[in-house]
C-alpha cells in the first residue's frame, strides 16, 4: 500500500471513529484488527464488543465518544476488548461479516463475541442504553483474567506440565481451582482439558489397584502397594469432588468385601497401607520419634505381613536419628 493510499486510510477511519478527548477516567483502548482483538479476548477471557461502521455514520461515532469518555457505558465496556471497524475501509471487516453474521440492515453494526469464539449478539443499530446493554451481556460470561491475574494464570500454565511430574497432588490442586472458575479464557481452558485427563489416569489406576487388591493370588507385595496407590490416589484427588468421591467410594467397597476374610482380605491390606503411609509421613515431617512410634505399632499389630517387613527395614537408622532429635532438644 502507498504512503497516500496509507494516509487515506487513517483519514476515513478517523472521520468514521474520531478519537474523543482525553478522559483521566476512560480506560478503553478500541482496536481496529479483528485478530488481534480475538487473541486478546481468548488471552484473558473478555468478551469483544465490535461496532462496524462507515465515514458519515452519526450514531457510530456516538457509540465511538461514549466508550472513550467518563461514562457509564466506558466503566462497562473495561471488561470488553472493544473493536471498531470501517465496513468501506478496515481490511478485516468481509471476513468478521462471513464469521458472525448480521441480519439487522445498515449501521452501526454491533456484536459481542464470548471469547471462546460464541457470537452472543449481532444486531444493527445503537443500543438505546449502552451500559445496561453491555452490563447485560457481561453477566454470565465468566471470569476476566487482567493484571496480576493473567499474569498468574500464564505462569501456571507455562509450570503445569513440570508440577504434574513432579507433585501430582499439587497438579491437581492446581487443575481444579482453575477448571472449577467458569471462565471462556483459551488457557483457562486447557485446565478443563487436564481436569479431563485426570479424571481417566485416576479411572484406570483405581481400576488396576483394585483388580490386584482382590487377587489373593497376587504376591503380597503388589497388593500392599496395590493398597498404597489407593490412599495415594484419595490423597492426590481430593480436590477435584467427582473423582474423589468415586475412589473413596471404591475403596469402601473393598473394605467391606470379604472375598478372601482375614488378614489376606482386601480391607486387611488396606488398613496395613493406612498405618505405612502414616509412618511414611511422620518420615517426611522428620518427626523421627513419631515415625519410629507408627513403625513400631505396625510390627506389632500386623506381624509377618509385607507392612511389618517394610516397617522394620530401616528401623535402626530411624531410631538413630530420633535418638539424636532428641539429644538436640
Amino acid at each position: 500500500m502507498s504512503r497516500l493510499a496509507c494516509l487515506l486510510f487513517a483519514v476515513a477511519l478517523c472521520a468514521a471513529f474520531p478519537l474523543a478527548a482525553p478522559s483521566a477516567f476512560a480506560q478503553v483502548r478500541p482496536t481496529t484488527n479483528a485478530q488481534a482483538a480475538m487473541t486478546a479476548s481468548a488471552a484473558t477471557g473478555q468478551p469483544i464488543l465490535a461496532v462496524a461502521g462507515h465515514t458519515g455514520c452519526v450514531y457510530c461515532r456516538q457509540i465511538k465518544d461514549e466508550l472513550t469518555s467518563a461514562t457509564p457505558a466506558a466503566k462497562v465496556a473495561e471488561n470488553f476488548v472493544v473493536l471498531l471497524m470501517d465496513t468501506d475501509q478496515t481490511p478485516s471487516w468481509p471476513a468478521w461479516d462471513q464469521q458472525f453474521p448480521n441480519d439487522g440492515g445498515g449501521v452501526p453494526k454491533v456484536y459481542v463475541v464470548r471469547a471462546d469464539g460464541t457470537s452472543m449478539y449481532a444486531g444493527s443499530g445503537k443500543p438505546s442504553d449502552l451500559d445496561k446493554f453491555l452490563s447485560r451481556y457481561l453477566d454470565g460470561n465468566g471470569k476476566v483474567y487482567l493484571g496480576k491475574d493473567l499474569a498468574q494464570l500464564n505462569r501456571d500454565v507455562r509450570s503445569m506440565n513440570r508440577l504434574a511430574r513432579r507433585d501430582r497432588a499439587a497438579y491437581v490442586k492446581m487443575v481444579a481451582d482453575y477448571s472449577a472458575t467458569l471462565s471462556f479464557a483459551a488457557p483457562v481452558a486447557q485446565f478443563v482439558d487436564a481436569a479431563e485427563e485426570l479424571a481417566s489416569e485416576a479411572e484406570q489406576e483405581l481400576t488396576a489397584a483394585a483388580e490386584t487388591l482382590e487377587d489373593p493370588a497376587a504376591p503380597a507385595e503388589k497388593r500392599l502397594d496395590a493398597a498404597l496407590a489407593l490412599h495415594e490416589l484419595a490423597r492426590d484427588f481430593e480436590p477435584l469432588a467427582a473423582e474423589h468421591a468415586r475412589i473413596t467410594d471404591r475403596i469402601a467397597e473393598l473394605e467391606y468385601e470379604e472375598k478372601t476374610p482375614g488378614p489376606n482380605s482386601p480391607a486387611a491390606y488396606f488398613t496395613r497401607a493406612g498405618l505405612w503411609t502414616e509412618a511414611q509421613a511422620a518420615e517426611e515431617a522428620r518427626q523421627w520419634a513419631d515415625a519410629v512410634a507408627k513403625r513400631e505399632a505396625l510390627i506389632a499389630a500386623h506381624p509377618k505381613t509385607e507392612a511389618a517387613r517394610r516397617a522394620a527395614d530401616g528401623l535402626d537408622d530411624l531410631r538413630r536419628r530420633a535418638e539424636v532429635a532428641a539429644g538436640r532438644e
